[in-house]
């Protein structure tokens, strides 16, 4: 498994054109539970996004720990 935090690239390929990787997993799973949290009117409606986006990286945070664990 990568050690990286952020769990290294969502979606890896190699190229000689790029030195770019894209987007970090933890990106990608921060971005999948922001669009669950958004199905909930409380947080759609809510004032607070920085609240909503501190909660998806928490939730990306806890899925790559739980990725590294093997579960």
């Amino acid at each position: 498994m990568n050690n990286d935090k952020t769990g290294g690239a969502a979606f890896p390929h190699v190229s000689t054109h790029m030195d770019r990787t894209g987007m970090t997993l933890r990106d990608y799973f921060a971005g999948q539970a922001l669009s669950a949290f958004l199905e909930c009117s409380s947080i759609r409606n809510s004032s607070d996004h920085n609240f909503t986006a501190e909660l998806a990286y928490r939730v990306a945070d806890a899925m790559i720990a739980a990725r590294e664990k093997g579960g």
